[in-house]
Parts: structure tokens; C-alpha cells; sequence
């Protein structure tokens, strides 16, 4: 059944654009020195490392596509990194959408998370970029990929770092036939085994369905934990005031609320509507100024004043996984213990100024912890002494879980937070690697356009400017 249903799609493949260089530039926009500069800086990069990053830049992305699916696609289509290492990045840039996403193979996601691709984005590509200074912001990233991925120790390609000119879509065509046939039956084993196991429970399970009432379906957010495996006593002093307040155990509905009342009063936006939640844009804030995640939040808002289930994912993405990478072997009671001392020193301090202004500062609540946070921020000006609910925000955020537990050991860092993600990772690509996990991609679209050395994209992140 699965092969007859796929079958179709074996003749369609998207019309990508050919890969001629490393810069791909079919807008214009990098003028030829610069070019030539960014093309000398990749080569010596592969040639050192045997890591590949190529760049596309179009106008628009095509109709039908997200920008997540056509970067995967494109991935797999240009074959991006070596053979057995899969170690290729991939930036897409649609410049009249204003949108761009950095793919990694499964081959550098351990040197180039997801966290760091949106933290590359937000610091280096996104201010060039709205200052249209292309070139600029793209050398900008790639030092960053560089300083991530270079040193870091890789399997050894099944073949010398490819040279161009690259292969053309012509010879791939018979290599692709024959892996999409060998990946259809892989998976068409996989799923009759796993439909024959749960059967019997499937069967169990639809005798009480009369039972459910399916009022309302709502998107949560995935959950950091705080592991169990730690070292005695070490305290993990890298968080930020932001990632302290998750650590902390505030609600994320509560810290989304909190940079909304900051962003409304320093007066870069005001809330036109709590029911839905609805904010207009006044100005805008200095992106050097901000970090990563006030920036985030600030362009999730900005386009159309409301936040997507996209955008939260993506929020939630990165403070995870950042965190995670933080303090993922700190003591875990010894670092709460020494962020809430941290901020009952900086409310303290914050007393004796306030009585001067005939304040009286509160204490034990969530509240202190926003005190420290706004008054701590190095670039908002109007300064927090409890006078309003920081959190009055937080009823309409669309999130109907908290976000943080303690649990089991986890020795290692949890690389990608995305539920689908891990899911599909997880099952797919130790059964049969690329062919399935392309197939299980946008209903098997991209295994028709999967072969050659590397495989369909492993991580990433997206943004817009």
C-alpha cells in the first residue's frame, strides 16, 4: 500500500536551481569582490576541515513551500557535505520575502545547534541585513560557523572534499530512482511491523472512544529538564537574567508577559488587545542593544502583532536548548540557590534607592525576579518599583503548560527540542538514514530528489528581518 500510494511522486521533482559555486547569487546583490572573497574563504574552510557551506539567494520562495521544506529539499537536491560525515550547511535567502534559514547535516549539529544557528541569525545576518549589507552579514555568520565547527573532530569522508565545478542534476537521476525504491520498501516493512504490533492495542483503544470529547487542541510547548546528573555543588554562573527566570521555574507564559510589559514600557509597542492578545508596533528598538531572545520576541510580534505557533516553537527552541547546554551537569539546587541570592542582594540595593523616592519595595514573589531582570537591562531606561503586574499579560499567551521538570539522567545535551523532530530523527534514521527520513518529509517528496553524497538536511533555524 505504501508503495503504491508513493509511486506517483517519483516522477515529480521540484525545479531547483542549478549549484554552480559556493555563492549561489541569482539576484545581484554581492558585488563581484566581495564575491570572490566569500568563495576564497569557504574553499580554504573546506579544504581544511572537508566541511561544506553553500549559500542560495533568490527573490521569492516558490508557491506551495515553506521555508523549512524547500531548504531540506534543497539540501538533498545539491547534496551538500561528504559522504558518510553528511557535513554541509546550506543558507537560503528569499530577499523580497525577507526571509532565511541555515540547514546543518547530521554531521555538524553537534558543533552547530540549532540554538547557535538562530544566535548567528539574530547577531550577525539579521543587522547587516536590514541595513542591506549582504556581504557583510554573510562573512559575518560564516566566522561564526568557523569558530563553531573548525577543531571539532569529525569521521573521515568516504571520498576528497569535492571540487568545482559539482556534479549536474542529469547523472543523479538513476541513483535516485534506485534509492527512493530501496527506501519505499524499508519503509514499507517498518510501518506493516509496527501496524501489526499495535493492532491489538489500536482495537482496545477505539472501544472506548465513545468516551472522549475533544473540546479544544492546543499547542504546548516542549519542556526543559533540569537533569539529575550533575556535579555536587557546581553552580552554573553563564545564564542571563532571562534564562535564570526559566531555570527559576517561572512560567514561560509569565516571562513572555514580562518582555512584553518591558518592550511596552520603554515604548517600542503597546498592547491594542488582550482578548485575543494583539500588540502594535511604535518604534523600533536598537537589535545591538537587545539579546537574542528580546530580539526574537520583538520580530515575532513585530510582522503582524500576534504570536504564531511557529514562534513560540521557535522561542521555546532556543531557551531550551541554550539553557540545557548551559547547565546541563550544574547542581541543579545549588544554581537556584545562587540566582534567587543573586537577586535578593540586587533587591536589596534596589531598597535602599527606593526609600529614596519613598518606594517600598515587595519581596517573594515572581515579581522580584522581573525587578532584577528590567533594572538590571543595560539599555531600558524607565526603571521598575513594582508599580504594576509585570505578568498581566500572561492569561492570553496561547500556552497551557508550564515548562520545566526534573527528571531522569541525561548525560548528554539534548541537541533539537522539536517533538516532531526527535520523533521522526529518532525512528528513521538509524532504520535507513536518508531515504526515510526524506520520505517521512512532506509526505515523501523529498525522497525523490535524495542521492549522492550528503543526505536531506539534519537541523537548523529560520528567521525573517
Amino acid at each position: 500500500m505504501v508503495i503504491i500510494t508513493i509511486t506517483p511522486f517519483v516522477g515529480f521533482c521540484a525545479d531547483f536551481p542549478e549549484l554552480r559555486a559556493r555563492i549561489n547569487d541569482n539576484v545581484g546583490v554581492i558585488d563581484a569582490a566581495s564575491l570572490q572573497e566569500l568563495e576564497t574563504m569557504l574553499k580554504d574552510f573546506e579544504e581544511r576541515t572537508s566541511t561544506q557551506i553553500f549559500v542560495l539567494i533568490e527573490h521569492k520562495l516558490p508557491s506551495g513551500y515553506t521555508i523549512e521544506a524547500y531548504t531540506s529539499d534543497l539540501f538533498s537536491e545539491w547534496q551538500i557535505g561528504q559522504a558518510g560525515v553528511d557535513n554541509g550547511v546550506l543558507f537560503v535567502i528569499f530577499l523580497d520575502d525577507r526571509k532565511l534559514r541555515i540547514e546543518t547535516g547530521y554531521g555538524v549539529e553537534h558543533a552547530l545547534t540549532d540554538a547557535e544557528c538562530q544566535t548567528i541569525i539574530q547577531t550577525h545576518i539579521v543587522p547587516n541585513f536590514r541595513e542591506e549589507n549582504y556581504s557583510n552579514g554573510l562573512k559575518q555568520a560564516f566566522d561564526a560557523i568557523i569558530q563553531n565547527v573548525e577543531g571539532v573532530e569529525l569521521p573521515p569522508p568516504e571520498s576528497s572534499p569535492s571540487t568545482l565545478p559539482f556534479r549536474s542534476q542529469r547523472s543523479w537521476q538513476d541513483e535516485r530512482q534506485s534509492r527512493l525504491l530501496i527506501g519505499l520498501l524499508t519503509i514499507g516493512v517498518f510501518f506493516t511491523l509496527v501496524i501489526l504490533r499495535k493492532h491489538k492495542s489500536m482495537v482496545s483503544a477505539h472501544e472506548g472512544l465513545g468516551d472522549i470529547r475533544w473540546q479544544n487542541i492546543d499547542w504546548t510547548p516542549p519542556k526543559l529538564v533540569l537533569s539529575d546528573f550533575h556535579k555536587p555543588g557546581k553552580i552554573c554562573q553563564e545564564l542571563t537574567s532571562f534564562e535564570a527566570g526559566f531555570y527559576l521555574g517561572l512560567p514561560i507564559k509569565r516571562l513572555l508577559s514580562a518582555l512584553l510589559d518591558s518592550m511596552e514600557s520603554e515604548g517600542y509597542m503597546e498592547v491594542v488587545s488582550q482578548s485575543p492578545l494583539k500588540v502594535h508596533i511604535v518604534q523600533k528598538p536598537d537589535a545591538l542593544q537587545l539579546s537574542g531572545y528580546e530580539m526574537l520576541f520583538y520580530d515575532s510580534l513585530a510582522d503582524d502583532g500576534e504570536f504564531s505557533q511557529v514562534e513560540l516553537e521557535n522561542f521555546m527552541n532556543l531557551a531550551v536548548e541554550t539553557i540545557q547546554k548551559k547547565a546541563w551537569d550544574a547542581d541543579i539546587e545549588a544554581t537556584k540557590t545562587y540566582y534567587a541570592q543573586l537577586i535578593e542582594t540586587y533587591i536589596e540595593q534596589g531598597e535602599k534607592e527606593a526609600l529614596i523616592y519613598g518606594e517600598i519595595a515587595q519581596k517573594h514573589t515572581d515579581e522580584d525576579w522581573f525587578y532584577w531582570y528590567h533594572n538590571s537591562h543595560a539599555y531600558y531606561k524607565n526603571r521598575y518599583y513594582y508599580q504594576r503586574d509585570p505578568f498581566r499579560y500572561a492569561t492570553p499567551i496561547p500556552i497551557e503548560i508550564d515548562h520545566l521538570v526534573q527528571g531522569a539522567n541525561y548525560a548528554n545535551v539534548v541537541p533539537n527540542v522539536n517533538v516532531c523532530h526527535n520523533a521522526c530523527h529518532s525512528a528513521c534514521h538509524s532504520a535507513c538514514h536518508s531515504a526515510c527520513h526524506s520520505a517521512c518529509h512532506s509526505a515523501c517528496h523529498s525522497a525523490c530528489v535524495s542521492g549522492g553524497g550528503g543526505s536531506s538536511g539534519g537541523g537548523g533555524s529560520s528567521g525573517s528581518w
